[in-house]
């Protein structure tokens, strides 16, 4: 059956079971397209355990492109979508406002907000799409990855979903993986929370699950009452390569990643996470080397050779960097530039090249030189530093257009180390360098509007 350029609304399934439901379509072993700017909307799986308030299909094959399943929902799993032992290719699509969390009756569990699959043998491609604001009354607000399936997330955004459990096995509010097989391949998972007691704010994995991720941004998520902001692993095995893990948050422990089981890492910026403990990294981890860890409080990271540790990463906000999906750049003096591992020549998430002969740590390839000391190009050339050199003390002249709320960050551009941090205002600003000693310092200069970088020598 194919579904083309139709609008789907406000029907409803009243089937009590679990593979009952399906409000807007039922697909019972068939082969079901649904493409060409196809909506999904209002529909309902009202039954005590219906499913799939969008989309039921068992043990089919789904290929849908081009549509969007938005506002749906169902009381057991699947607020959009629930794939029972069957296959589905989701392209250039999207899952926005979906929910099992009340909408449809009562959760039952609740599991799934975005998709659901149930069974075994799954194999599930997610490319190109964006997964947003879904609602899970216990686990997955986005995604959610059953045991024996491989589920495969690229080049796609989940972003502000929210997982309700209350329980520490609860959670993952942009992804739980039940013990499946998860790749997740240059996407971004951002604003993701997981609520009243759940883990993992980005991504839950448990059992036996196996997660790899590579070339990806998992950034301001939250586990607002639990542990694991970014990520938290449970699981059988979690690898990730040259991704970007910032800005996260966890009222627990493991702002960045909290490792139950171990989590390896490799070419990985975890920085500028916040926690009450285990400000970046918490638990158990294997280094497989060119990582930035930028605060190890717990001493817990096993730092090798080419590891950098206590480090700011000098990144941008998450913003529209080029490429599909929001990424952090890497701003000039940031330590990460060529400081990942020689022999890795993948592209970044954006899928650009690797630049200079040797690639960046993180998700992010800058296609600028940003540590040369001569002829670099600074960033605001409407920002003036003087004397530079400096003996000591310096002038910073900001510009009123520059913006207000204006922080200076002083980084070592040697260690990548902060040395100072300065609220600052328009006009001329002076900073007091004599505690420093002599060498090249990188003053990051941002607004509640601009962002600039001044390159600043002290020679005494």
């Amino acid at each position: 059956m194919t579904i083309d350029g139709m609008l789907i609304d406000s029907n409803e399934a009243q089937g009590p079971d679990a593979d009952n439901g399906g409000g807007g379509v039922f697909n019972n072993g068939g082969t079901l397209n649904i493409i060409n700017g196809t909506v999904v909307s209002n529909n309902l799986a009202t039954g005590t355990s219906g499913s799939g308030g969008g989309l039921l299909s068992t043990d089919g094959d789904v290929t849908i492109t081009d549509t969007s399943f938005d506002a749906n929902a169902a009381n057991r799993a699947g607020g959009a979508i629930e794939i029972i032992d069957g296959n589905l290719l989701f392209d250039l699509s999207e899952m926005i406002n979906n929910d099992v969390n009340g909408t449809a009756g009562t959760p039952a569990p609740g599991n799934g907000g975005g998709l659901h699959l149930t069974g075994n043998a799954s194999l599930i491609e997610i490319t190109n799409s964006m997964i947003l604001n879904n609602a899970a009354a216990r686990e997955g607000g986005g995604l959610w990855n059953q045991s024996g399936s491989l589920m495969t997330v690229e080049t796609t955004t989940i972003d502000g979903n929210i997982s309700l459990g209350t329980a520490a096995d609860d959670g993952g509010a942009g992804i739980f993986n039940n013990g499946g097989m998860l790749e997740v391949m240059a996407s971004t998972l951002s604003n993701n929370d997981a609520q009243a007691g759940g883990n993992g704010g980005g991504i839950h994995n448990t059992t036996s699950g196996e997660v790899t991720v590579m070339v990806s941004t998992i950034s301001n998520n939250m586990a607002s009452s639990g542990n694991g902001g970014g990520i938290f692993n449970n699981g059988a095995s979690f690898d990730i390569n040259a991704a970007t893990i910032a800005q996260n948050d966890a009222s627990g422990t493991g702002g960045g990643i909290e490792a139950t089981t171990s989590v390896s890492l490799i070419n990985t910026i975890v920085a500028l996470n916040t926690a009450s403990s285990g400000t970046d990294v918490s638990g158990t981890f294997a280094s497989n080397d060119y990582n930035l860890v930028g605060t190890d409080d717990l001493n817990v990271f096993p730092e090798q050779a080419n590891d950098l540790e206590e480090a700011d990463p000098v990144v941008g906000p998450l913003q529209d960097n080029g490429g599909a999906t929001f990424t952090h750049e890497l701003l000039l003096g940031s330590p990460a530039y060529n400081a990942g591992n020689p022999a890795d020549v993948f592209v970044d998430q954006r899928g650009e090249s690797v630049f200079d002969g040797i690639r960046d740590i993180g998700a992010f390839e800058a296609q600028d030189i940003l540590l040369s000391i001569d002829g670099v190009a600074e960033v605001g050339s409407d920002i003036v530093v003087y004397p530079n050199p400096t003996q000591g003390q310096s002038i910073v002249r900001i510009p009123n257009t520059f913006g207000e709320n204006i922080t200076i960050t002083i980084v070592e551009l040697s260690s990548g180390k902060i040395v100072q941090q300065l609220d600052a205002y328009n006009g001329t600003y002076p900073i007091d360098l004599f505690g420093l000693a002599n060498g090249v310092y990188i003053l990051n200069i941002v607004s509640d509007e601009n962002v600039a970088s001044r390159k600043l020598i002290m020679a005494r």
